[in-house]
């Protein structure tokens, strides 16, 4: 199924719609955001960036966090020893102003892509919830928007999803396979590495490079 500018409006819109919905809830927490936890969310946050430090041979790495929430990945990086030039981009502007708010840095804005060049796109947990059940319309909107995202890489993306036997879509949590994931990326990628990571056993990773 082939993914039109109708289509991807209408899962934009719902999207911002849910996320709003459930920040109003649970706040600008991981709960507000869709995460289990703090500890889930960084135990991904950690195994993300340890991937693009191990690919990456630069001393400052720029990063686009895609899909950035209320920003805790930028409270994250704080901790590493490699210097970050770091911003984040989400579909959902009352978002976007909180993180500005928050950290009194205009390093946040409003787009599905990175808006300008960076090393790698890292996007943790951006699409697994959907907001529409057919599967091949899913893939095709997260595949469009990984090509929009690697135009603006130079070195590439860290990803990762929720992995079950065979991809499907469950109490509007998106689940994968490694073979139908990793046959969907090299339609439109020549260099896929995917990873899993113990202390995450629920998700797969996938590093697209150049």
């Amino acid at each position: 199924m082939v993914l039109n500018e109708f289509f991807r409006k209408l899962i934009n819109f719902y999207l911002v719609k849910v996320y709003k919905r459930n920040i109003s809830r649970f706040g600008y927490s991981p709960l507000g955001v869709f995460w289990n936890s703090k500890e889930s969310q960084y135990s991904r946050f950690r195994f993300l960036i340890s991937l693009i430090e191990e690919y990456s041979n630069k001393k400052k790495v720029g990063i686009a966090d895609v899909g950035c929430g209320y920003g805790e990945l930028f409270v994250f990086l704080k901790t590493r020893k490699i210097i970050y030039d770091y911003k984040g981009y989400d579909i959902n502007s009352e978002i976007i102003s909180f993180c500005n708010n928050r950290f009194s840095k205009k390093l946040f804005f409003v787009s599905e892509f990175p808006k300008e060049i960076c090393d790698f796109c890292i996007i943790s947990g951006t699409y697994n919830y959907a907001v529409i059940d057919n599967i091949s319309l899913w893939e095709n909107y997260i595949l469009h928007n990984l090509v929009k995202c690697f135009e603006m890489c130079d070195q590439g993306i860290a990803i990762n999803f929720q992995i079950s036997k065979s991809k499907k879509i469950k109490n509007k949590i998106f689940y994968t396979d490694i073979h139908s994931m990793k046959n969907l990326l090299e339609k439109k990628f020549k260099k896929i590495k995917y990873f899993f990571d113990k202390n995450t056993p629920n998700d797969i990773y996938f590093l697209i490079l150049r």
